[in-house]
């Protein structure tokens, strides 16, 4: 699985982006008192960043060297491609839909309303149910997701896909409790739900191995 996790050293002219460890630019964790983020476990939010719209995408020698070693952020290389284009994938234990879509936003998300083509998998037959039958489906992705998913015991949960200008992708995000959107999206969910069906999931198959390194970047 490919990594976006950034080192201090290297490139200083490849581009990256900092940005904080907690869900959603630490929104809802600024909710909580500090009695109940001690009670979950959870480190003082951040005052140097805060909502992703705070993000920073900048050249590595411009990246505050404090920065570095401050446990509430996470400084990965910003993955981009020249399409714009950004995936998010739902997996419920034994199904799989992969959405595309084109965000030109610094910042890739699913707004509401955006166009998205969808493939959708049985992965117990490791067969595309439906799908656009002018695109082919990015193999890398619906290998990467649920091998993914598998190592860290997530049998349901959304994942945000990148992509850069060699086609290589980059999981930068996992979500086990997915927002569906004002309106929902009630055709993933009724596919989503055929998951339960007492079939095994991708949890229940061999763990992958991470490699040497074992690190992931992931967060909102």
């Amino acid at each position: 699985l490919n990594s976006v996790l950034a080192s201090r050293d290297g490139d200083p002219d490849e581009t990256l982006i900092v940005k904080t460890n907690s869900n959603f630019g630490a929104e809802p964790e600024s909710r909580l008192t500090p009695e109940q983020r001690a009670l979950l476990g959870l480190q003082a939010h951040s005052s140097s960043l805060f909502g992703y719209q705070s993000y920073q995408v900048l050249p590595r020698k411009a990246v505050a060297p404090e920065f570095w070693d401050a446990p509430d952020l996470t400084i990965e290389r910003y993955i981009s491609n020249a399409g714009d284009i950004f995936y998010r994938t739902y997996l419920c234990r034994n199904r799989l839909v992969i959405s595309r879509v084109v965000d030109p936003a610094l910042f890739k998300k699913m707004p509401p309303g955006i166009p998205r083509i969808s493939w959708f998998m049985d992965l117990t037959r490791n067969q595309v149910v439906s799908g656009p039958s002018d695109l082919p489906l990015p193999a890398e992705i619906a290998s990467a997701v649920p091998a993914f998913a598998a190592a860290f015991g997530a049998d349901f949960c959304a994942l945000d896909v990148v992509q850069d200008d060699a086609g290589r992708c980059y999981i930068i995000d996992a979500n086990v409790t997915p927002w569906w959107g004002p309106t929902g999206h009630s055709d993933l969910i009724a596919f989503l739900a055929t998951g339960l069906n007492g079939e095994p999931s991708v949890c229940d198959r061999p763990s992958l191995q991470l490699g040497a390194a074992g690190r992931f970047s992931l967060s909102i």
